[in-house]
């Protein structure tokens, strides 16, 4: 993700900050997690177990961890999921931040 579409919204004018939510796991992995946002510095560290059926908490967390943090829009994009930079970048253009807005595409 950070060396495709992520790379291009880094490269836009538009004020996007892109970070990686990742949840507890094992205590090996959480270490390789850990060194991996030091090194990148763009993960951040949710409470809830990593696993499918918490995606839904996750979400909640993700969202929470936004606001707590100053964020004012969140994008949520799964890792196996490709961005449409240009509609995004065209959808943050044209409108204005809207609150409380959860939108999706199937």
């Amino acid at each position: 993700i950070r060396s495709t579409w992520a790379a291009r919204l880094n490269s836009t004018d538009l004020n996007i900050n892109i970070k990686f939510f990742v949840g507890q796991t094992t205590p090996e992995a959480n270490e390789a997690i850990n060194a991996e946002g030091l090194l990148n510095g763009d993960i951040a560290r949710l409470e809830v177990v990593e696993k499918y059926e918490n995606l839904g908490q996750k979400t909640l967390e993700l969202i929470s961890w936004a606001a707590d943090h100053g964020y004012g829009q969140v994008v949520k994009v799964d890792d196996d999921t490709v961005l449409d930079v240009r509609a995004l970048q065209s959808f943050l253009k044209q409108n204005s931040p809207v609150n409380r807005l959860y939108a999706g595409v199937a």
